[in-house]
């Protein structure tokens, strides 16, 4: 199956012609334009995309969601940084990625000691980006910011405890609103 992106536009355009708990935008898709498939069903979509309630998930995977956010937001290229999973680097920038890939209110993250420590110490630019897949969003925050907000906050912490109100937009431990970083997608 192909993935596409689709603006905030047409997506509420899609949601208006859906059949709620029913529709996925594929079948809306199929119905509009009048797409028949014998291969197709309806029943086996539908039964493929949905998930356990309380515990929606994004259709994006986290690995995907994590290139279209390099992509849109860099134009240098990246590689991995061994040993870490989601930070990438390019000659200019250090990007630490963490992810949280479900709708809450409440966004959860924690920084370890030695992913910190790798940031603090790189001569690059550097940036704490925290995903949230299910939602199509992202905190892409320069780490220069986050120090300035540790010293002023009096974090005493080796790592970083990252708790985010998601209707606020405030990084509950260091009293921090954070709206300006926010980047949807």
């Amino acid at each position: 199956m192909v993935k596409i992106d689709i603006d905030n536009e047409v997506f509420e355009f899609l949601q208006k012609k859906a059949k709620p708990f029913v529709d996925t935008p594929n079948i809306v898709l199929r119905r509009l334009f009048q797409i028949d498939n014998n291969s197709f069903t309806q029943k086996n979509e539908v039964e493929s995309t949905m998930s356990a309630p309380g515990k929606k998930t994004s259709s994006i995977d986290t690995n995907e969601f994590v290139r279209i956010v390099l992509n849109k937001e860099f134009t240098e290229e990246f590689k991995r940084k061994s040993p870490y999973r989601y930070m990438f680097e390019s000659n200019n920038s250090l990007i630490y990625f963490q992810n949280f890939n479900q709708e809450s209110a409440t966004l959860w993250y924690r920084v370890n000691e030695k992913s910190l420590k790798a940031l603090k110490s790189s001569s690059k630019k550097c940036f704490l980006c925290l995903t949230n897949p299910a939602e199509s969003i992202a905190y892409l925050i320069p780490l220069e910011d986050v120090e300035k907000q540790i010293a002023s906050s009096n974090y005493k912490r080796d790592y970083l405890e990252i708790n985010i109100d998601h209707i606020s937009r405030k990084w509950k431990e260091l009293d921090w609103n954070i709206k300006q970083f926010l980047k949807t997608y």
